[in-house]
């Protein structure tokens, strides 16, 4: 965390990658066990949001250090491209995951 601090979870013995705690999902170092924070990228080159203080998994519209994303509301998986959230039409940036806005130009890459 910000802090510097470093968190593990241990269930008997030290758990690594994903990990469901009281009905909220974090990420654990595959390797270490560390806590994860931040964007991160981890099951099938996928990436997550785990909140930056708490360490949570965040989903659906979230703004991140300034810019807005949608992070699938089942999942918590980014979405890129056009993607209908709640009725309403985003266009997401298809390399960055970034909300984009105004008049774009979406060739469809």
């Amino acid at each position: 965390n910000e802090n510097g601090e470093r968190y593990y979870y241990i269930n008997g013995v030290l758990q690594k990658g994903q990990q469901n705690i009281n009905g909220s999902w974090y990420l654990f170092n595959r390797t270490t066990g560390v806590m994860m924070y931040g964007q991160q990228k981890d099951i099938n080159g996928q990436w997550y949001l785990f909140d930056r203080s708490s360490g949570i998994m965040r989903k659906g519209q979230v703004n991140d250090a300034g810019n807005w994303y949608l992070f699938d509301r089942s999942s918590g998986i980014m979405r890129k491209g056009q993607v209908n959230d709640a009725g309403n039409w985003y266009l997401f940036d298809r390399s960055s995951g970034v909300m984009r806005k105004g008049q774009v130009n979406d060739a469809g890459n």
